[in-house]
């Protein structure tokens, strides 16, 4: 039995930025990562610097393994809301 993931808008994810919050979009799906911040072996300013946005483009550019890649799947909370998704929400970042 498949389960439905819950949809937030970047708005909704936004407000989840801090080290005690901490949530990430990727791929277009929503990320509580807060349990792992520091467990990050990058440091946990690595993700904060992301905290409540898009962090695709900054996971891509670090060569993460297969492992790290895996793991995402354990915080997986959401996807992200389809107009965000289509419209490309940009990451702050770029």
């Amino acid at each position: 039995m498949s389960e439905t993931l819950q949809e937030y808008s970047a708005a909704e994810v936004a407000k989840h930025n801090t080290q005690e919050d901490c949530w990430i979009i990727m791929y277009n799906k929503v990320f509580n990562v807060t349990d792992f911040l520091l467990e990050h072996p990058g440091g946990e300013m690595a993700i904060l610097d992301y905290a409540g946005e898009d962090a695709t483009d900054a996971f891509e550019d670090i060569a993460h393994s297969e492992e790290a890649q895996q793991m995402l799947d354990t915080y997986l909370i959401g996807t992200l809301a389809s107009s965000n998704a289509e419209s490309g929400v940009p990451s702050s970042r770029l």
